[in-house]
């Protein structure tokens, strides 16, 4: 594509706010990432509610309800980011849909709550002939390929804790091992639970031919990978772009 403009939908953590708390140089969220995209000319910040984006490199601030995108249709905005709650998304992407007309949308993981309405959301692109991207970035994180070399290996079992709940950290690691795997596995949800915050913390066994692989929610807040008893840690807690893969009491950057 040539230079185009863009379009964030939800200025929240990932939108926009996360970048207030962590190192400046860091890309983290989707503002901060599409400012140092070149061909990007302007970036359009959308919410329902007021906000305030102290960096104003390239970006155009719109407050109000989804029928003022209306205005953007003919902004040349060829890339569409919605990053607002999950429960919104049928709903947001519908709208946009019927107001502009982008190449590309990427929506926040996971997509959506049910699987029948991504389907509905990947047909209704497909019919326009936009590709619809859903924001796992860890499929193509340095770090996590290296990890797959691990898992290609033949082993009996493999067992990741994941933090969180449910419909944060978890889908990224269902979704790791969809993306690198080969031949078909059965997907087992062994055990429900439901905190007093309403987050939800499943136990799931993805079984292979020759190889099982357990997710398991962890209580002490850490995200890690334990295969013939070598744990690797995953520490993201100062960015999304450096992760810290520990082995053997030895660190490693990546």
């Amino acid at each position: 594509m040539n230079n185009y403009n863009s379009l964030i939908i939800g200025m929240g953590g990932i939108g926009f706010k996360y970048d207030n708390s962590l190192n400046k140089s860091h890309k983290i969220t989707h503002l901060s990432s599409q400012q140092a995209i070149k061909k990007i000319k302007t970036i359009y910040c959308f919410d329902k509610k007021k906000f305030k984006i102290k960096k104003k490199y390239k970006v155009s601030e719109i407050t109000g309800n989804l029928e003022t995108l209306k205005k953007l249709k003919k902004n040349n905005i060829n890339l569409v980011t919605i990053s607002t709650p999950t429960i919104s998304h049928l709903n947001v992407l519908s709208r946009v849909l019927t107001y502009l007309n982008p190449k590309i949308i990427l929506l926040e993981k996971p997509g959506t709550k049910k699987s029948q309405d991504f389907l509905k959301l990947q047909k209704k692109c497909n019919q326009k002939q936009i590709a619809l991207f859903c924001n796992y970035y860890r499929n193509f994180n340095q770090f996590y390929l290296n990890i797959q070399k691990y898992i290609e290996k033949d082993h009996n079992q493999i067992i990741i804790n994941y933090s969180n709940d449910i419909y944060v950290n978890l889908p990224h690691f269902i979704s790791f091992i969809n993306f690198f795997s080969k031949g078909k596995y059965i997907l087992k949800i062994l055990n429900k639970s439901k905190q007093k915050n309403k987050n939800r913390n499943n136990e799931i066994l993805i079984k292979f031919k020759n190889c099982k692989i357990y997710l398991i929610h962890n209580l002490n807040g850490v995200n890690e990978m334990m295969i013939e008893n070598k744990k690797f840690s995953i520490n993201t807690s100062e960015n999304f772009n450096s992760y810290v893969l520990v082995k053997k009491k030895e660190i490693i950057y990546i």
